[in-house]
């Protein structure tokens, strides 16, 4: 289990990549005096990670991409590295800066997440607002996760026309596995078919919100799991569903 300092400072690293990712896609993508407000916003970025030393916490990865020119860095890394937004929200969560878990079935305002992350200013008020929840609280809530991360990835395989084992079907599947959740500490609506989100089953939703579900859920479980881990390398962790 990582200790309230350390997810702290995950956190301080998870909101500068995520932060960047936004600086990146305005440079590249905003044109004119948009895309310099981006520029001038990616630059104070570097600036602050650098005064108040927050580059030396970053993992190899997240260093690597750190140390491109503002302006370089490719759609891909854009897209991926803004989804670790869902990442801070979980870190922020475990250290109780949020009081409860925001939804994993919408995006929500980023700009509530960001705000808490000390962008400019020391982070010596940051650390010390910290407080590591219980290790029980964290754990229930990556069971959570990592149901609803399974589920994801179960119609993101049925989408891609992967075949289930034989004599099975996706939908079985999903009946199965909702049948007793509730004993097993998972807190979600359902009809015994598939999960109810805003009274629509997952499978009935359209296609861009399923592929936003996946990255919130993805992104959740990938920080509570490290937060649960003994190891510290946030580069090796790894989402098993």
């Amino acid at each position: 289990m990582q200790t309230t300092e350390s997810v702290a400072k995950r956190a301080l690293c998870i909101g500068l990549m995520a932060m960047r990712a936004q600086a990146e896609n305005g440079i590249s993508y905003e044109e004119g005096e948009e895309s310099e407000h981006f520029r001038q916003f990616g630059a104070g970025l570097l600036k602050w990670a650098e005064r108040f030393e927050i580059s030396r916490l970053l993992s190899a990865a997240e260093l690597e991409l750190h140390n491109q020119p503002l302006g370089e860095w490719e759609y891909g890394t854009i897209f991926e590295t803004f989804w670790r937004i869902e990442a801070l929200k979980a870190l922020l969560w475990s250290i109780g800066l949020i009081e409860e878990m925001p939804s994993y079935f919408a995006v929500g305002n980023p700009n509530a997440a960001y705000s808490l992350v000390p962008i400019n200013q020391p982070p010596e008020e940051f650390l010390g607002k910290a407080k590591l929840r219980s290790e029980d609280v964290i754990k229930a809530e990556r069971h959570q996760a990592q149901f609803l991360n399974w589920r994801a990835r179960t119609e993101v395989l049925r989408l891609q026309g992967v075949a289930p084992p034989p004599g099975d079907s996706y939908e079985a599947t999903v009946r199965r596995a909702l049948h007793g959740i509730e004993q097993e500490g998972i807190n979600v609506d359902h009809d015994g078919v598939d999960l109810l989100i805003d009274g629509q089953r997952l499978i009935d939703l359209e296609g861009e919100t399923k592929g936003d579900i996946a990255s919130i859920c993805y992104e959740r479980q990938l920080a509570l799991e490290w937060v649960c881990a003994d190891e510290a390398d946030w580069d090796q962790t790894k989402c098993n569903t």
